[in-house]
């Protein structure tokens, strides 16, 4: 039968009944679950208009509502109760039967319980909910105007005890489980009543129950449901209390390499070390040509970086009239030099073995950030074996918290789209977390315009300009500024000078059809005519126009007069 959830809960609202939206599964579709309830029409109607979401019911005193739950496994206790258990409104549902009552007066005993009357048998009271079957189309007994309070043997059942029947503490606990512990502590929880043979659909409704009375503040809904549904892939009969898989299962040791509620709970959201560049605890190889100004752009960064992390700027890259510059700056700034290699009887290996050391060691690395200046004098950056190594070393000091920034060079030739790249095997970019270019544009008397250009990214990195004076000071561009683009149509613009050269001599010699002009690129430059069409599209409105002739049904170029002064190269 078609759902009728939007006019069934818009007639329980007139009865000042608050319901709210729940999914196919039962787990509440809005944030806070049953406590945006609501007997608004206006959020009613946008709630159920347009959607097939069940109508959920808040029972205890936000609705006057107590609800016993039979489940199939509890059919042979409904039917030995059945004289004693008053049912003047039942409600059909997907595996058994709502039995509605009004809530007790005395509301220690008008709880939400799983299984304690009877296997199979729970409540819904105060801080729980039910589903509205009869808005699906399921069977309902019974006036609602009738109902009564709950037999009194039923409520005598619900007498407060600490603990269940295992002696795991019941979720009508009282205690708060703040942020840090909230997943842990829903997951033991979880495992309990699993334990007790509760499905997907008992959990859900318990865990989402004890989240919103316990949790401070309440996890999303749809984590709380997948905290049950996780649950559900281990038998009843195969849950210890520490929620591992048979210590006997070929499978069992896969327990140590699971995460944790707890390891979760300590993992901090991303956060950024430097602003669309380099997050914390990653590991960032930023890659760029010669006098690109990488160092001078990381070293001024990390000098703003020192009131918030240890900065460790190791610099084997550089002579000793900028090491003595560099030094003055990380003195007055705080971040720590080191030139290895201007040590007597120390080198970068030696920075490198004690960084494996400290790698393999316990010591917690968060809030600490290297820069390595160069990755090629840490390693051979050709040589895979020697990389991987050190890529793997780096990568235990990002899983200790670090943050590890690798420059690196790029090679002397292009790709087939004129782009940089990465000098090294393939493992530095398959190995870090992000692979970033610096892409410099030279202009004569004015300031090193760099941009960055983020080829590999696990963070959402978006692109940024620098711009580095005649005094080496740096400054953060306000606009963007494409120079890789730019880079890319120089690129072009060279492998193609041959080819235009061709062309505009053509047209100056009256030959303006397209064909014509391929004929004669292919005669004295041996250009195929795929490669002539190619670059008459490429340079359309920026070296000539192009018009058809629809007398003779073809492609016409004119020479534009004003780039025909200009050099060929911008």
């Amino acid at each position: 039968m078609k759902s009728n959830s939007l006019r069934v809960a818009t007639e329980l609202a007139e009865r000042g009944i608050s319901v709210f939206p729940c999914n196919s599964d039962k787990s509440p579709a809005t944030n806070n679950g049953f406590k945006d309830a609501s007997n608004d029409k206006a959020k009613i109607d946008n709630w159920f208009g347009d959607t097939d979401h069940l109508v959920g019911v808040p029972t205890g005193p936000v609705n006057n509502l107590f609800v016993i739950d039979i489940d199939p496994d509890g059919q042979e206790w409904l039917v030995d109760h059945f004289l004693k258990l008053p049912q003047i409104r039942v409600h059909s549902t997907r595996r058994g039967q709502h039995i509605l009552y009004k809530y007790p007066e005395n509301g220690e005993r008008g709880r939400s319980t799983a299984g304690k009357i009877a296997k199979g048998v729970d409540t819904r009271g105060a801080g729980g909910y039910v589903i509205w079957w009869p808005a699906e189309g399921f069977d309902e007994s019974g006036s609602l105007d009738e109902i009564d309070y709950p037999p009194e043997w039923i409520l005598n059942k619900l007498e407060y005890n600490p603990t269940l029947g295992n002696g795991v503490q019941a979720q009508a606990s009282q205690d708060t489980f703040l942020e840090g512990s909230r997943n842990d502590s829903l997951f033991r929880l979880g495992g309990s009543l699993r334990r007790q043979g509760l499905n997907e659909e008992q959990l859900i409704t318990q865990l989402v129950l004890t989240n919103s009375n316990q949790c401070s503040p309440p996890l999303p809904a749809k984590e709380v449901a997948a905290i049950a549904r996780s649950l559900t892939r281990y038998e009843p009969d195969s849950l210890e209390s520490n929620i591992t898989p048979r210590p006997n299962s070929s499978m069992s040791w896969l327990q140590d390499f699971e995460l944790t509620p707890e390891e979760v709970a300590e993992i901090n959201d991303p956060k950024w070390a430097i602003d669309n560049l380099v997050p914390e605890g990653h590991v960032v190889a930023i890659a760029a040509p010669p006098n690109a100004g990488k160092t001078t752009i990381l070293f001024h960064l990390c000098k703003e970086l020192t009131a918030d992390y240890e900065v460790i700027y190791v610099h084997a890259d550089t002579n000793p009239s900028d090491a003595k510059d560099y030094y003055y700056q990380a003195q007055e700034s705080g971040v720590r030099y080191l030139t290895p290699d201007m040590k007597v009887g120390k080198s970068m290996n030696d920075v490198v073995v004690n960084l494996e050391n400290l790698a393999n060691s316990e010591i917690d690395l968060k809030g600490v950030i290297w820069v390595f200046d160069t990755l090629k004098k840490m390693t051979d950056v050709i040589q895979k074996k020697s990389l991987k190594q050190l890529l793997q070393t780096v990568r235990k000091i990002s899983s200790r918290g670090g943050t590890v920034v690798l420059l690196a060079h790029t090679n002397k030739h292009k790709d087939t789209d004129g782009n940089h790249i990465f000098e090294g095997t393939g493992d530095l970019k398959a190995d870090v977390d992000e692979l970033i270019y610096f892409e410099p544009l030279h202009i004569k008397d004015a300031p090193l315009i760099v941009s960055t250009r983020p080829d590999k990214v696990r963070a959402d990195i978006q692109p940024r300009t620098f711009e580095i004076d005649s005094d080496r000071q740096v400054k953060s561009a306000d606009d963007y500024v494409d120079v890789a683009k730019k880079v890319v149509e120089d690129f072009k613009l060279d492998e193609d000078l041959e080819v235009i050269d061709l062309i505009t001599a053509a047209i100056k010699k009256s030959i303006s059809k397209q064909t014509e002009i391929a004929d004669y690129c292919k005669e004295h430059g041996g250009f195929g005519i795929r490669r002539v069409k190619t670059v008459l599209k490429r340079y359309d409105k920026k070296r000539w126009n192009v018009e058809r002739m629809p007398e003779f049904n073809a492609l016409h170029y004119v020479l534009i007069e004003e780039l025909e002064a200009l050099p060929i190269k911008q």
